[in-house]
């Protein structure tokens, strides 16, 4: 009888090992194909696009604001130099020629009727000047305003200018008292108009332009160390 020996146990069979899956690496999006970068350069774009156009409109009005007070100045300044006013140092004084011969005749000097004989002339001049630069049409605001200020002030002294004719007629402290009341609005006017010739001053450094190239030569009647009296309140 056979005698069965012990049966091996079977090992477990191999199993070949499968080779890993390669791991995918998804290729980075080029740099301006990423939206948060196109988004950036929109930005940069839209907001080189609006200082261009802000540049530019800056600069048109700039050069309208220069045209403008160059045209304004232009249409102001011919009518006060037509026998009106004289220019020194970047201001005009409005009938310089009135204040010296007040300031005259206040110092006891001179004649009443010789030294005002001019006084109607001046008050046409005045009132001519006025109404020619009230008729000034401007779109800046202060150029308006600065037209305003000489064309009251100009009609201030056309109203002494007609005062003045009077006082030929008068005599001793009749006189004496209207030339002194004449006196004080001439500060006045000359005040108002400053004012408004100040304005246009203003404007034009505003546009880069310099004070008017105005003077007047050593010597003139009735400018302060120019070899005459000083003109009480001119402008």
């Amino acid at each position: 009888m056979a005698i069965k020996g012990k049966k091996k146990s079977r090992g477990r069979p191999r199993v070949v090992a499968t080779a890993p899956r390669p791991y995918l690496v998804p290729p980075k999006t080029p740099l301006f194909q990423r939206k948060t970068t196109q988004f950036v350069l929109l930005l940069l774009l839209f907001g080189a696009i609006a200082g261009v156009a802000t540049a530019y409109r800056i600069s048109r009005d700039n050069r309208e604001h220069l045209q403008a007070v160059e045209d304004f100045g232009g249409q102001v300044e011919r009518p006060l130099l037509e026998g009106v006013a004289q220019p020194l140092s970047g201001r005009m004084l409005v009938l310089p020629e009135m204040g010296q011969a007040i300031g005259q005749l206040l110092g006891g000097k001179g004649d009443a009727a010789k030294a005002l004989k001019p006084a109607e002339t001046w008050e046409e001049s005045a009132t001519r000047a006025a109404d020619t630069i009230a008729a000034v049409e401007s779109e800046v605001t202060e150029l308006e305003q600065a037209r305003d200020g000489m064309e009251q002030g100009l009609r201030l002294y056309a109203g002494m200018a007609a005062d003045l004719q009077l006082v030929a007629d008068l005599e001793g402290s009749a006189q004496k008292r209207l030339l002194r009341n004449v006196s004080e609005e001439l500060s006045v006017a000359a005040s108002v108009f400053d004012g408004g010739w100040g304005l246009l001053l203003i404007e034009r450094h505003r546009a880069g332009l310099p004070d008017p190239a105005l003077g007047i030569p050593p010597g003139f009647p009735g400018v302060p160390g120019g070899g005459g009296p000083v003109i009480p309140g001119g402008g």
